[in-house]
């Protein structure tokens, strides 16, 4: 992983990223803009708890992708934290093990409002907000409420526009109209690296 710089606040954007798409890309520069955030660390996940066998792309294309994803942009680094220390792909052990690399830095997790009302029945909430604080992004005049259970400190809702693609629907276009299809809504080298290795054809 790469070294985070020694600034205080980091955010943590995981996902399957099967693949990653430019609306990936535009959040996350949009959040690092519009917040304290000193930057970000995308966490694309090695085994999901609750997608079990769903990633279509092995996980090395997928890291690789998201690598590529976010090569030109400042102050996100990409981990593979969740493979090379073999976790359970819960959130709670990926922020704890995080923490335990850069115990100087505070983390804060993002999520889409999609997954706010979710949040409570995750594994070990409560312990998810003893270790970091939730920033929720939210389409500009949607103002969603906080789940009970939820304590307002521990969140922060941003307003962003929120692109609605989504990797199923690029998956689908790919399938079924070819990887030409995709031009302009994933970055440009992930489209690259999507056709020379023959994915989700």
């Amino acid at each position: 992983m790469s070294k985070i710089p020694d600034r205080s606040l980091w955010g943590v954007f995981g996902g399957s990223f099967d693949p990653p798409h430019s609306g990936h890309v535009a959040l996350i520069r949009n959040l690092i803009a519009m917040t304290p955030l000193a930057g970000v660390c995308v966490v694309p996940s090695c085994n999901h708890p609750l997608k079990q066998n769903v990633a279509t792309a092995s996980y090395d294309d997928r890291l690789a992708m998201a690598r590529l994803a976010y090569a030109e942009c400042d102050n996100i680094i990409v981990s593979d934290i969740e493979q090379r220390l073999g976790l359970s792909g819960y959130t709670i052990d990926t922020i704890q093990a995080l923490k335990q690399e850069f115990p100087d830095r505070s983390l804060a997790f993002i999520i889409g409002a999609d997954l706010l009302h979710q949040f409570q029945s995750w594994h070990r909430p409560n312990d998810i907000l003893q270790e970091a604080i939730l920033i929720v992004g939210q389409r500009p005049g949607h103002h969603l409420t906080i789940p009970t259970g939820i304590p307002v400190e521990s969140i922060r809702f941003i307003d962003t526009e929120l692109n609605d693609i989504s990797s199923s629907e690029i998956r689908n276009v790919i399938h079924t109209s070819g990887t030409g299809a995709i031009e302009g809504l994933v970055p440009v080298a992930v489209r690259q690296y999507i056709v020379s290795h023959r994915l989700y054809l």
